[in-house]
């Protein structure tokens, strides 16, 4: 912000008065929209300035759709004032642009990150990926294969990736065990940063159980997932891990102690790890609930720290109301967020803020949808004052969020995509 509008009156006769129209243009372009907005009031000609400005009312229309300037951009402002408002005008009618059919074999691994669709081809052992085109932001549609698992006995069981730093997770299962591959998204090679192309998992803290892999997720240089322990007929418990995918470095583990009690996690942002879990239960077999936002930068360095629910110091916690499960079937708790896709490589025209994604929680038979900076809002609120750290329902989440009775026990997916082996795509 420059000053504020009583000040832009007083300055405006004696100083912008003098100004040229294009000076006075440049020097709104520095300004917050509200400044913009206010300076509207001052006098007819600064009115004029900025209704006749491209430049301003792009950024005025900017903000009206909640969304940031892609200062990288090479298309003037004109350019991008047009095609924001073709995007708000395709949003109100839901009108596709464009339509792409892909076609996946009942066999193959199929996840939806936002901005890609990903794929696996069995019967080639084909890695598929398909950069999903946006009209208005001037994404092309772009498609390419990489190798999949090529050891005999090997097969791929999950993925993730991460667009803005080309990077491609697989978790491969095989006789030595199950193993993270580190690899280039484009290439499909040995990714260049890291320091070792396979993680191979831990198997704590229950060596004698069989355990599975789920729920990969990926936020700068953190690389976490959840394991399950037990066998197809029953979950024994279930860990949360934390790993520096560049070193290989193992940083976190977060275990559940209760058998059948769930845990999920997401990362928030490159700081901040939400974990969610099930706490008490009554007897009717009511279960509370608990989303707690952990600080990675308070852990400590070089060590790997490993404690139990128990043990947690969040930097925040967040209560739910008590919340009905189906005994004595174990809690199940899935987290997604689509994590904003800022590829430095491309050149785009405006972007949605880091800060506003939707949070989905699966809790059981429950389903919790909340947006980041709600729960963002309430850690600024515990580190503004250590000593209230934990909020109930009412104080943050019945206003805010949507808590729905969900008895299909479909895990929630922010990407929108449907888990089925034919998959429609629309041009946005």
């Amino acid at each position: 912000m420059l000053v504020g509008t009583s000040s832009w009156t007083s300055m405006s006769e004696s100083i912008f008065d003098t100004l040229p129209d294009e000076l006075v243009e440049f020097i709104l372009a520095k300004a917050d929209v509200d400044d913009i907005l206010g300076f509207l009031q001052v006098a007819t000609r600064f009115r004029q300035i900025i209704l006749q400005s491209t430049h301003l009312q792009y950024l005025i229309e900017l903000a009206a759709d909640g969304l940031e300037d892609g200062s990288s951009s090479e298309l003037c402002f004109a350019d991008r004032l047009q095609a924001l408002r073709q995007r708000r005008a395709a949003r109100a009618t839901l009108e596709p642009t464009a339509r792409r059919t892909v076609t996946c074999d009942g066999t193959g691994r199929r996840v939806a990150f936002g901005s890609h669709l990903v794929w696996y081809r069995a019967e080639t052992s084909e890695i598929c990926i398909l950069q999903i085109p946006s009209v208005f932001r001037a994404i092309p549609e772009k498609e390419w294969t990489v190798q999949g698992p090529s050891v005999t006995g090997e097969l791929l069981h999950s993925l993730t990736i991460d667009p803005n730093q080309d990077l491609l997770v697989t978790l491969i299962v095989g006789q030595d065990g199950q193993k993270l591959g580190i690899r280039s998204l484009s290439t499909g090679g040995h990714h260049p940063v890291a320091a070792t192309p396979i993680l191979y998992i831990d198997r704590v803290p229950w060596e004698e159980s069989e355990f599975k892999v789920e729920e990969i997720y990926v936020s700068n240089n953190y690389l976490g997932f959840r394991l399950v322990f037990g066998d197809h007929r029953w979950v024994m418990k279930e860990q949360i891990m934390v790993y520096d995918w560049t070193s290989g470095r193992h940083i976190l583990s977060v275990s559940q102690e209760a058998a059948r009690a769930g845990i999920g996690f997401t990362f928030l942002t490159d700081q901040y790890l939400l974990l969610v879990y099930s706490g008490t239960q009554d007897d009717n077999y009511e279960f509370k609930f608990v989303l707690s936002v952990i600080d990675m930068n308070s852990l400590p360095s070089g060590n790997t720290t490993e404690m139990v629910i128990s043990e947690l110091q969040p930097t925040c916690s967040l209560l739910l109301p008590l919340l009905p499960a189906v005994p004595p079937s174990p809690i199940e708790i899935n987290v997604n967020t689509h994590h904003p896709w800022h590829t430095t490589h491309m050149r785009l025209p405006f972007l949605c803020p880091s800060d506003d994604r939707l949070v989905a929680i699966t809790l059981s038979w429950s389903r919790l949808t909340t947006r980041l900076h709600t729960i963002l809002d309430f850690v600024a609120r515990a580190k503004s004052d250590p000593a209230k750290r934990v909020f109930g329902w009412d104080e943050w989440g019945k206003d805010r969020c949507r808590l729905v009775e969900d008895r299909f026990k479909e895990s929630a997916s922010v990407s929108g995509v449907q888990n089925d082996s034919t998959y429609a795509m629309l041009g946005t």
